[in-house]
């Protein structure tokens, strides 16, 4: 057995979730969708077991082909309840053989034609308030109604059985409500949930290409670290050998002038002064060189700070775009959810209101119909009770008559009896 109510869904097939259940359940003999909102068992598993089936309080008119193909495997469905579906017509090409019991109440019906073919077993027939009071308006189906005519029975529950039915109907759709309500929230919170971490995930990504960009920063910079230092020691090379070809020519210039006639002297001077001059040129010049090089690193550093910054604003504003767009996303989910809510809400109101409606419509027609028929046993009763009145007096009169009649035979049986006596007295007195 398995019972749903309030589903709010157009199809079964819109809830994986009862479509799993039901299958989970094929061997199901009973099936309750009570004010889901249907227009189609479309999705519906084959349920080859089921006998019973209440479809009340749904939108399955205005025709019987929304029920099929769903219901042609059910072969031994015995028992239908289509109250409440708007039905106009029941005219179809599909049947259901085994159907015994039917319940078409409370819909816009105007005739019965076609349901002969529907069910040609039907036993018992529900069709109290629809717009007209049924009547079959096919020649075909004389034979049908005549047959039926003998074995149909029209069973209609007592106003106190009719209000119990629909204080448990009332509770079970607010309890249904709630459930909904209940699985509408945590569906929600599994949309907001799934939708932060999608964006985390894309803040985690554009991280990564952030540390990507940022590791390929520092092996530029490491790269030009190293053509610097390459640089700066070819640099260096290159002073050594100027500095060397410059001390050989003063060299070579000094022992000439020695050989000319100067002085050792000015000789050692010269060798003192180029060791000096040499000393001096050389750390100036390696000096420089390493300041030159220092500055260029610094400014690569530099700019490899500000390309970092750079990138570290944009991923934040990127981050931040993207959480106000989530987040004005949630928010619109939010308010379309309770929008749903309200209008399903709103809707379970109407429908309850409805059937509210509708049940006390059929309490106040009982109400009628007892009070007719208190009436017409009161009329039978006085009716009754003057024949029985008019037959007393009649008896009375009767007995009357006949005890008047008693009373002047009496009298005369005594006048004969003293004229008898007078009559012996006399012959006697003759003796």
């Amino acid at each position: 057995m398995a019972s749903y109510y309030g589903l709010g869904i157009r199809a079964v097939a819109d809830s994986p979730t009862v479509v799993k259940e039901l299958e989970a359940q094929d061997d199901a003999t009973k099936l309750t969708l009570f004010g889901c909102g249907l227009r189609s068992l479309r999705g519906l598993p084959p349920l080859r077991q089921l006998t019973e089936l209440v479809l009340a309080a749904n939108e399955l008119g205005p025709s019987l082909d929304a029920l099929f193909p769903a219901l042609a495997v059910c072969g031994l469905l015995t028992k239908l309840d289509l109250s409440q579906n708007a039905l106009e017509t029941l005219v179809t090409s599909h049947k259901l053989p085994s159907l015994d019991v039917l319940d078409c109440s409370a819909n816009k019906l105007r005739s019965l034609d076609g349901l002969a073919t529907f069910a040609p077993s039907l036993k018992t027939c529900k069709t109290q308030d629809n717009l007209e009071p049924l009547e079959w308006q096919n020649d075909d189906d004389v034979d049908a109604l005549v047959e039926r005519a003998l074995r149909t029975s029209v069973e209609v529950p007592r106003p106190s059985e009719r209000r119990k039915m629909a204080a448990m109907a009332s509770a079970t759709t607010v309890q249904f409500e709630e459930a909904r309500r209940q699985r509408l929230r945590a569906d929600a919170v599994e949309k907001e949930n799934a939708m932060l971490d999608e964006a985390l995930v894309a803040a985690h990504a554009r991280v990564e290409e952030l540390e990507e960009r940022l590791k390929s920063c520092q092996q530029q910079v490491s790269s030009a670290e190293r053509k610097a230092t390459r640089s700066l020691r070819r640099a260096e090379a290159e002073a050594q050998d100027v500095l060397r070809k410059a001390a050989a020519r003063r060299v070579v210039g000094a022992l000439r002038r020695y050989e000319d006639g100067a002085s050792m002297k000015s000789v050692r001077d010269v060798f003192v002064y180029w060791r000096r001059g040499t000393h001096a040129v050389t750390s100036q010049s390696m000096e420089a060189k390493h300041a030159a090089a220092c500055d260029s690193l610094r400014k690569d550093l530099e700019a490899a700070h500000q390309r970092h910054a750079a990138l570290s604003d944009e991923l934040t504003e990127a981050h931040d775009e993207r959480l106000a767009v989530e987040a004005g996303r949630l928010s619109a989910a939010e308010a379309r959810t309770e929008q749903l809510e309200a209008r399903h809400t709103t809707r379970m109101d109407e429908r309850e209101a409805a059937l509210e409606a509708s049940l006390h419509a059929r309490a106040a027609d009982d109400d009628r119909r007892r009070a007719a028929e208190v009436r017409q046993r009161s009329d039978l009763e006085r009716a009754l009770n003057a024949e029985l009145i008019k037959e007393r007096r009649e008896a009375d009169d009767r007995f009357a008559h006949a005890a008047a009649a008693g009373a002047v035979a009496f009298s005369a049986i005594e006048q004969r009896a003293a004229s008898s006596d007078a009559a012996l007295m006399e012959a006697r007195s003759r003796d």
